[in-house]
């Protein structure tokens, strides 16, 4: 009997401390101070081949404003967490010709995390969404934001509040 008791003593005391420990865990801070952003948008890429799922590419453009470098970038929205990749992006010189639509507005870069410094300009890229066949129109996301890691493992956000739709990529 005194050892059922204890035993219940010690589930009881772990439901009961189990949520204060979880609530002490540490929430993003505000990352303006280490990085604004200048564009954010997103663009369809239409198979040529019929049937094949349309993909969607998410680009933030932002300006490093950190002394210390960001260790890596995720893309959080209301359907999930997706890493973000990252490259050294430059805008582009005005496109002209037939195909100007077709064109990167940004030539980009590979860069390593520790090669950031402040005042470069990076491309964040979450690729690999697909919309099911037949759904032509993204449904603007809730609560997005960017979350990114430091060298020292703190946690901020940058908040995204308008996702503007570039011209779709159309594969022949």
């Amino acid at each position: 009997m005194c050892k059922l008791n204890h035993v219940l003593f010690c589930i009881a005391a772990l439901i009961f401390f189990l949520p204060a420990s979880e609530a002490k865990t540490h929430k993003p801070k505000d990352g303006s101070a280490y990085a604004t952003v200048l564009e954010s948008f997103y663009q369809r890429t239409i198979p040529g081949i019929r049937g094949a799922p349309i993909t969607v590419n998410y680009h933030f453009i932002i300006l490093w404003m950190g002394t210390s470098y960001p260790k890596s970038f995720e893309w959080k929205s209301e359907s999930g967490t997706k890493p973000c990749s990252m490259t050294k992006a430059h805008k582009a010189a005005n496109r002209t010709g037939k195909f100007h639509q077709q064109q990167r507005d940004y030539d980009i870069e590979k860069i390593e995390a520790g090669n950031i410094h402040k005042g470069d300009t990076l491309m964040l890229t979450v690729a690999g969404n697909t919309l099911p066949n037949g759904v032509r129109t993204i449904p603007e996301p809730q609560k997005n934001s960017l979350l990114f890691k430091t060298r020292n493992g703190d946690t901020f956000f940058l908040p995204i509040d308008t996702i503007e739709k570039k011209h779709d990529i159309i594969m022949p």
